[in-house]
């Protein structure tokens, strides 16, 4: 979508013209569709004199501010994501029950990791082949849902 600035209505797409009042999106264009500046008074292309009106520019504090709300969820989440995880750091780095706990895990994933890279390749890849059958197993039951 696209908004006018000079009738202030929305038009649906990436058109080049606004539907309402006929203006062009940021530049001027010639008849034959030749895109210019703002500024141009001639087509810098074919040296047609008849440019399209364009619609009035953006102010810069919209702009900016537009671009402020367009990232603002962006760093919304990023911040909870920082903190999410400064919670946990701190639960891990305290709690000497979960520093047991991850100790543990660590260890099982480690061993585990070296037990298969140790197997035969038939045998890596048979396992492989069951892990991605019981996975397009249960996305089919999903999906059948």
């Amino acid at each position: 979508m696209r908004f006018c600035n000079r009738c202030r209505r929305l038009t649906a797409g990436q058109p080049m013209f606004c539907n309402h009042c006929g203006a062009s999106y940021d530049v001027k264009l010639c008849p034959r569709r030749h895109v210019n500046p703002r500024t141009a008074r001639v087509c810098s292309t074919c040296g047609s004199p008849d440019l399209s009106l364009p619609a009035p520019a953006l102010p810069v504090w919209l702009k900016a501010g537009i671009w402020l709300v367009s990232w603002l969820p962006l760093v919304v989440l990023g911040l909870l994501s920082l903190l999410l995880f400064a919670g946990v750091l701190e639960v891990v780095l305290t709690n000497r029950q979960v520093q047991a706990r991850l100790l543990i895990l660590l260890i099982l994933f480690g061993l585990l990791t070296y037990a298969y890279s140790r197997m035969p390749r038939i045998v890596q890849r048979m396992i492989r082949s069951s892990w991605l059958k019981a996975r397009r197993a249960l996305s089919k039951r999903r999906q059948d849902q």
